[in-house]
C-alpha cells in the first residue's frame, strides 16, 4: 500500500491493459476512469507507436499522457506535443538495419508516430511470431516496399526498431553484435528484439514525466507483464505484474495481480487506490 496518495498510474498496453483479443474489460475502463475522475493521472505506457494506441484513447475521455515505443516520445495526447523525445539518430538506425539485413527476420520501426513494416512479407507474419498482431499490422501500420533500403532515402530519427524472429535463437544474436552501439534492447513473449536509444526506456520516459508534472516517483504506480515493464517497474513507487507475466518480470514486481483477461489492471487499480 502506499506510503503518500497515488497520483500517478502507468499501464502497458498488450498483454496487461488489452485482452488476448485487443479489447479492453469493462472492469478496467470503469477503474481508470474513476481514477481519472478523482483526480490521479493515468496514462498509456506502451511499446506501442502513436497510430497503433489512439483508438484506445476513446474509453478514458481525461486520459492525458502517453509513453510511446516503449520510452522514445511522450505525448500531451490533446495536442500531440512531444512532452519528450529520445529517439534513435539516423546514422545509428543505418548500423542497426545493416545488421538486419544479414538476418532472417520481419522488421518494424515506429517513426513519426506511424508504425512501418516490410510489406512484402505481410503473408509471413504467422511464421514470425505475428499472428497475435495481424489486426493492427494490416489496419494501423503502413507498409513499405524494401524496408531497409527505404530508410536510406529518409533522414528522420526513428523511435523504435523491432526484429520479428521465427524462433528465439536470432535474440541472442542480435545482443551479441549490437552490444558495442548506445542501444536498450528488449525480448517479448514472442521471438522478437525490441531497439531503442539506450537513454530511452519506460522508467527514464516515466521519470521525466513525472519531473515535469511535479509528482514524485514514490507516487506512482506501474502495471506490466514484459520485459519492456522492468525499467518502470524499478522506478515506480508500486510496481503490480498482471498473472500472464513471465516468472522473470513478477520477480520485479511488488504485488500481482489477474491476468489480462480478467481485468487484472482494473482490479490492482482498485486494490491500491480504492482499497476495495
Amino acid at each position: 500500500m502506499f506510503e503518500h496518495k497515488c497520483r500517478l498510474v502507468a499501464i502497458d498496453l498488450d498483454w496487461t491493459t488489452l485482452t488476448s483479443q485487443k479489447t479492453i474489460g469493462p472492469r478496467t475502463v470503469q477503474a481508470v476512469n474513476r481514477a481519472l475522475n478523482e483526480g490521479c493521472e493515468v496514462i498509456f505506457c506502451t511499446g506501442r507507436s502513436r497510430a497503433q494506441f489512439e483508438r484506445y484513447l476513446s474509453h478514458f475521455p481525461k486520459l492525458r499522457y502517453a509513453i510511446a515505443s516503449s520510452g522514445a516520445v511522450v505525448y500531451d495526447v490533446k495536442t500531440w506535443e512531444k512532452l519528450v523525445s529520445n529517439e534513435l539518430p539516423p546514422e545509428l538506425v543505418r548500423q542497426i538495419f545493416a545488421v538486419g539485413e544479414t538476418l532472417d527476420c520481419f522488421p518494424f520501426m515506429g517513426m513519426e508516430g506511424q508504425s512501418i513494416y516490410e510489406g512484402s512479407m505481410a503473408p509471413l507474419a504467422v511464421e514470425y511470431g505475428l499472428e497475435n498482431y495481424l489486426y493492427e499490422m494490416y489496419n494501423f501500420a503502413t507498409p513499405v516496399e524494401h524496408l531497409f533500403q527505404w530508410y536510406q532515402t529518409q533522414n528522420c530519427p526513428v523511435e523504435s526498431i523491432s526484429f520479428y524472429f521465427r524462433d528465439h535463437s536470432p535474440c541472442g544474436i542480435v545482443r551479441q553484435t549490437l552490444c558495442d552501439l548506445p542501444l536498450y534492447l528488449s525480448f517479448p513473449k514472442e521471438p522478437c528484439v525490441e531497439m531503442n536509444m539506450n537513454t530511452a526506456d519506460k522508467g527514464i520516459a516515466l521519470t521525466a514525466l513525472c519531473k515535469k508534472l511535479g509528482i514524485t516517483l514514490e507516487q506512482t504506480m506501474v502495471i506490466g507483464d514484459s520485459d519492456n515493464d522492468v525499467p518502470m517497474f524499478r522506478a515506480a513507487g508500486l510496481s503490480v505484474a498482471v498473472d500472464n507475466a513471465s516468472d522473470a518480470v513478477k520477480a520485479e514486481a511488488d504485488a500481482v495481480t489477474f491476468d489480462c483477461d480478467h481485468d487484472g489492471v482494473g482490479a490492482a487499480i482498485e486494490r491500491f487506490l480504492f482499497h476495495s
